[in-house]
Protein backbone atom coordinates (compact mmCIF):
# COMPACT_ATOMS: atom_id res chain seq x y z
CA UNK A 1 0.00 0.00 0.00
CA UNK A 2 1.48 3.35 -1.03
CA UNK A 3 1.86 6.05 1.60
CA UNK A 4 -0.92 8.65 1.54
CA UNK A 5 -0.53 12.37 2.01
CA UNK A 6 -2.03 12.93 5.46
CA UNK A 7 -0.85 16.52 5.89
CA UNK A 8 -4.40 17.91 5.80
CA UNK A 9 -5.45 15.60 8.62
CA UNK A 10 -2.28 16.41 10.57
CA UNK A 11 -3.07 20.12 10.36
CA UNK A 12 -6.59 19.49 11.65
CA UNK A 13 -5.26 17.37 14.52
CA UNK A 14 -2.63 19.97 15.41
CA UNK A 15 0.43 17.73 15.04
CA UNK A 16 2.80 16.75 12.26
CA UNK A 17 3.97 13.20 12.85
CA UNK A 18 7.69 12.46 12.82
CA UNK A 19 6.78 8.89 11.88
CA UNK A 20 3.83 9.11 9.49
CA UNK A 21 3.40 5.33 9.56
CA UNK A 22 2.04 5.65 13.10
CA UNK A 23 -0.84 7.81 11.92
CA UNK A 24 -1.44 5.56 8.91
CA UNK A 25 -1.77 2.53 11.17
CA UNK A 26 -4.09 4.42 13.54
CA UNK A 27 -6.47 4.83 10.60
CA UNK A 28 -6.46 1.12 9.71
CA UNK A 29 -9.68 -0.47 10.97
CA UNK A 30 -9.66 -4.16 11.82
CA UNK A 31 -12.00 -4.91 8.91
CA UNK A 32 -9.27 -3.91 6.44
CA UNK A 33 -6.44 -5.93 7.96
CA UNK A 34 -6.93 -9.06 5.86
CA UNK A 35 -7.66 -7.19 2.65
CA UNK A 36 -4.76 -4.75 2.83
CA UNK A 37 -2.27 -6.97 4.63
CA UNK A 38 -1.24 -4.45 7.28
CA UNK A 39 -1.52 -4.29 11.07
CA UNK A 40 -4.74 -2.68 12.27
CA UNK A 41 -5.24 0.03 14.89
CA UNK A 42 -6.55 -2.09 17.77
CA UNK A 43 -3.43 -1.97 19.94
CA UNK A 44 -3.09 1.76 19.29
CA UNK A 45 -6.72 2.15 20.36
CA UNK A 46 -5.90 0.25 23.57
CA UNK A 47 -2.99 2.61 24.28
CA UNK A 48 -4.94 5.72 23.32
CA UNK A 49 -7.77 4.74 25.64
CA UNK A 50 -5.34 4.76 28.58
CA UNK A 51 -3.67 8.01 27.50
CA UNK A 52 -7.05 9.73 27.11
CA UNK A 53 -8.21 8.56 30.54
CA UNK A 54 -5.07 10.01 32.12
CA UNK A 55 -5.08 13.25 30.11
CA UNK A 56 -8.76 13.97 30.75
CA UNK A 57 -8.35 13.21 34.47
CA UNK A 58 -5.31 15.52 34.56
CA UNK A 59 -7.17 18.36 32.82
CA UNK A 60 -10.30 18.01 34.94
CA UNK A 61 -8.33 18.07 38.20
CA UNK A 62 -6.35 21.10 37.08
CA UNK A 63 -9.45 23.05 36.03
CA UNK A 64 -11.69 21.94 38.89
CA UNK A 65 -9.70 21.56 42.13
CA UNK A 66 -12.96 21.87 44.09
CA UNK A 67 -14.41 18.63 42.66
CA UNK A 68 -14.29 15.40 44.64
CA UNK A 69 -13.39 12.01 43.17
CA UNK A 70 -17.00 11.14 42.40
CA UNK A 71 -17.69 14.28 40.37
CA UNK A 72 -14.38 13.97 38.52
CA UNK A 73 -15.16 10.36 37.62
CA UNK A 74 -18.61 11.27 36.28
CA UNK A 75 -17.22 14.06 34.13
CA UNK A 76 -14.39 11.95 32.79
CA UNK A 77 -16.82 9.17 31.89
CA UNK A 78 -18.95 11.66 29.98
CA UNK A 79 -15.94 13.01 28.09
CA UNK A 80 -14.41 9.69 27.04
CA UNK A 81 -17.67 7.96 26.09
CA UNK A 82 -18.19 6.82 22.52
CA UNK A 83 -20.63 9.59 21.61
CA UNK A 84 -18.29 12.39 22.67
CA UNK A 85 -15.24 10.90 20.97
CA UNK A 86 -17.20 10.29 17.77
CA UNK A 87 -18.39 13.90 17.79
CA UNK A 88 -14.80 15.13 18.12
CA UNK A 89 -13.68 12.75 15.37
CA UNK A 90 -16.42 14.13 13.12
CA UNK A 91 -15.04 17.65 13.61
CA UNK A 92 -11.84 16.46 11.91
CA UNK A 93 -13.83 14.65 9.20
CA UNK A 94 -11.97 11.58 10.41
CA UNK A 95 -14.25 9.15 8.59
CA UNK A 96 -12.86 10.35 5.27
CA UNK A 97 -9.38 9.13 6.19
CA UNK A 98 -10.21 5.68 7.53
CA UNK A 99 -9.06 2.48 5.85
CA UNK A 100 -11.98 0.06 5.98
CA UNK A 101 -12.76 -3.39 4.68
CA UNK A 102 -15.34 -3.82 1.93
CA UNK A 103 -18.04 -4.88 4.37
CA UNK A 104 -17.71 -1.81 6.59
CA UNK A 105 -17.36 0.42 3.55
CA UNK A 106 -20.64 -0.90 2.18
CA UNK A 107 -22.45 -0.46 5.51
CA UNK A 108 -21.55 3.23 6.04
CA UNK A 109 -18.70 2.37 8.40
CA UNK A 110 -17.12 5.80 7.97
CA UNK A 111 -20.05 7.33 9.86
CA UNK A 112 -20.40 4.74 12.64
CA UNK A 113 -19.75 6.31 16.07
CA UNK A 114 -18.07 3.12 17.32
CA UNK A 115 -15.54 3.16 14.48
CA UNK A 116 -14.96 6.92 14.69
CA UNK A 117 -14.42 6.81 18.45
CA UNK A 118 -12.05 3.86 18.15
CA UNK A 119 -10.03 5.58 15.43
CA UNK A 120 -9.75 8.75 17.50
CA UNK A 121 -8.40 6.77 20.45
CA UNK A 122 -5.96 5.03 18.11
CA UNK A 123 -4.73 8.41 16.89
CA UNK A 124 -4.10 9.51 20.47
CA UNK A 125 -2.15 6.29 20.98
CA UNK A 126 -0.12 6.99 17.84
CA UNK A 127 0.47 10.55 19.00
CA UNK A 128 1.83 9.28 22.31
CA UNK A 129 4.23 6.94 20.49
CA UNK A 130 5.35 9.77 18.20
CA UNK A 131 5.92 12.35 20.94
CA UNK A 132 5.42 12.28 24.71
CA UNK A 133 2.71 12.60 27.32
CA UNK A 134 3.04 16.39 27.67
CA UNK A 135 2.46 16.90 23.95
CA UNK A 136 -0.53 14.56 24.07
CA UNK A 137 -1.93 16.49 27.02
CA UNK A 138 -1.68 19.80 25.18
CA UNK A 139 -3.33 18.43 22.03
CA UNK A 140 -6.11 16.67 23.95
CA UNK A 141 -6.79 19.97 25.72
CA UNK A 142 -7.21 21.63 22.31
CA UNK A 143 -9.45 18.88 20.97
CA UNK A 144 -11.69 18.95 24.05
CA UNK A 145 -11.96 22.73 24.24
CA UNK A 146 -15.62 23.48 24.85
CA UNK A 147 -16.25 20.05 26.35
CA UNK A 148 -14.09 20.17 29.49
CA UNK A 149 -16.02 22.94 31.22
CA UNK A 150 -19.39 21.37 30.59
CA UNK A 151 -21.06 19.48 33.41
CA UNK A 152 -21.87 15.84 32.84
CA UNK A 153 -25.59 16.66 33.00
CA UNK A 154 -25.42 19.69 30.72
CA UNK A 155 -27.17 19.64 27.37
CA UNK A 156 -24.94 18.27 24.63
CA UNK A 157 -26.80 19.18 21.48
CA UNK A 158 -24.01 18.05 19.16
CA UNK A 159 -24.03 14.52 20.55
CA UNK A 160 -27.83 14.43 20.50
CA UNK A 161 -27.85 15.57 16.87
CA UNK A 162 -25.23 13.01 15.90
CA UNK A 163 -27.27 10.23 17.47
CA UNK A 164 -30.37 11.46 15.63
CA UNK A 165 -28.70 11.72 12.21
CA UNK A 166 -27.08 8.33 12.70
CA UNK A 167 -30.50 6.84 13.40
CA UNK A 168 -32.34 8.63 10.59
CA UNK A 169 -29.67 8.95 7.89
CA UNK A 170 -26.84 6.56 8.87
CA UNK A 171 -24.31 9.40 8.80
CA UNK A 172 -23.06 12.30 10.94
CA UNK A 173 -23.27 16.06 10.33
CA UNK A 174 -20.51 18.57 9.71
CA UNK A 175 -20.09 22.14 10.96
CA UNK A 176 -19.02 25.17 8.94
CA UNK A 177 -18.21 28.67 10.20
CA UNK A 178 -20.19 31.03 7.95
CA UNK A 179 -19.41 34.28 9.77
CA UNK A 180 -17.09 35.64 12.45
CA UNK A 181 -17.53 39.26 13.46
CA UNK A 182 -16.57 41.69 16.19
CA UNK A 183 -13.24 42.68 17.77
CA UNK A 184 -10.77 39.96 18.82
CA UNK A 185 -11.77 40.20 22.48
CA UNK A 186 -15.49 39.89 21.72
CA UNK A 187 -15.84 37.73 18.63
CA UNK A 188 -19.18 36.26 17.66
CA UNK A 189 -19.40 33.22 15.44
CA UNK A 190 -22.16 31.92 13.21
CA UNK A 191 -22.01 28.22 12.36
CA UNK A 192 -24.09 26.12 9.97
CA UNK A 193 -24.81 22.41 10.38
CA UNK A 194 -24.55 20.52 7.10
CA UNK A 195 -25.71 16.97 6.42
CA UNK A 196 -25.00 15.38 3.04
CA UNK A 197 -24.67 18.81 1.43
CA UNK A 198 -27.87 20.19 2.97
CA UNK A 199 -27.91 22.89 5.62
CA UNK A 200 -30.00 21.88 8.63
CA UNK A 201 -29.66 24.91 10.87
CA UNK A 202 -27.52 27.76 12.13
CA UNK A 203 -26.44 29.05 15.50
CA UNK A 204 -24.47 31.95 16.98
CA UNK A 205 -22.18 32.14 19.99
CA UNK A 206 -19.20 33.84 21.59
CA UNK A 207 -17.00 30.90 20.57
CA UNK A 208 -17.07 28.40 17.75
CA UNK A 209 -17.98 25.62 20.18
CA UNK A 210 -20.96 27.54 21.57
CA UNK A 211 -22.13 28.42 18.07
CA UNK A 212 -21.88 24.75 17.06
CA UNK A 213 -24.00 23.75 20.06
CA UNK A 214 -26.63 26.36 19.16
CA UNK A 215 -26.64 25.23 15.54
CA UNK A 216 -26.93 21.58 16.57
CA UNK A 217 -29.92 22.41 18.78
CA UNK A 218 -31.66 24.16 15.86
CA UNK A 219 -30.86 21.29 13.49
CA UNK A 220 -32.06 18.64 15.93
CA UNK A 221 -35.34 20.53 16.33
CA UNK A 222 -35.79 20.65 12.56
CA UNK A 223 -34.96 16.97 12.09
CA UNK A 224 -37.18 15.96 14.98
CA UNK A 225 -40.11 17.95 13.59
CA UNK A 226 -39.55 16.44 10.15
CA UNK A 227 -39.43 12.91 11.49
CA UNK A 228 -42.61 13.49 13.48
CA UNK A 229 -44.35 14.85 10.40
CA UNK A 230 -43.52 11.72 8.41
CA UNK A 231 -45.25 9.42 10.89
Amino acid sequence: MSRRDLSELERALGHRFEDASLLERALMHGSARGELGHDDNETYEFLGDAVLDLAIAHLLMHRNPQFDEGELSKRRASLVREETLAAIAAEFDLGRWLLLGKGEEASAGRAKPRILAGAYKAIIGALYLDTCYDTCLAIVAQHFDGYLDRGHDDDDHKTALQELTQKLHKTVPGYEVVDASGPPHAREYEVAVVLEGRELGRGRGSSRKRAEQAAARAAAQQLGDGAAGEK
